[in-house]
């Protein structure tokens, strides 16, 4: 699995001030309980957003391409900027056509460059 490490410069965090509730969210999550993506080889995806658990069809194609389908949620309520948290790391997630390994990093790209940033995670902290 892998956790969230940074949102990247093309994110779409929304307004100035969703932005500033996003980063405080994610900067306030524990460290043992991060915003997580796991890809299973049988072309699933899921893992934590911040506020609920999430799951969907996930393909790796040509390497680097990413195809992918419907995502669900699990739906409890949360904290202010967690939602806001959850919100924006969905939206950036299915507007990635693109990953690639540097480094250690694994990062997820729109057509407008950089959305989502991950580092390994294995699963304590």
């Amino acid at each position: 699995p892998w956790k969230l490490e940074s949102f990247g410069p093309a994110a779409d965090l929304g307004d100035a001030e969703s932005k500033a509730r996003v980063e405080e969210a994610l900067a306030a999550l524990p460290a043992d309980n991060p915003v997580t993506l796991g890809l299973r080889e049988e072309g699933r995806v899921g893992g934590f957003n911040g506020c609920n658990r999430y799951f969907g069809d996930f393909v790796i194609e040509n390497g680097h391409q990413i195809v992918q389908g419907p995502k669900g949620a699990t739906m409890m309520a949360c904290p202010g900027g967690q939602m806001d948290l959850e919100q924006a790391f969905l939206r950036n997630l299915d507007a990635a056509v693109r990953l690639f390994r540097r480094g250690d990093l694994l990062e997820l790209e729109s057509d407008e460059g950089v959305v989502l940033v991950f580092a390994p995670w294995d699963g304590a902290e």
